[in-house]
């Protein structure tokens, strides 16, 4: 009879493992939209003119 609890230690450990690759594929999104966003204003029409 095994009445242990080691389903709830490795449920526990793969929800913060989810969760943390979660929040590294966030941060890394966020990051190649920060790029793109950057690129974006330098070619824009818009972009104001630089000072010298």
């Amino acid at each position: 009879m095994k009445d242990t609890f080691s389903y709830l230690f490795w449920g526990y450990n793969v929800i913060w493992a989810g969760l943390a690759l979660f929040l590294i594929a966030t941060w890394m999104r966020l990051g190649r939209a920060e790029r793109r966003l950057r690129q974006l204003e330098k070619t824009s029409r818009f972009a104001p003119e630089r000072e010298r």
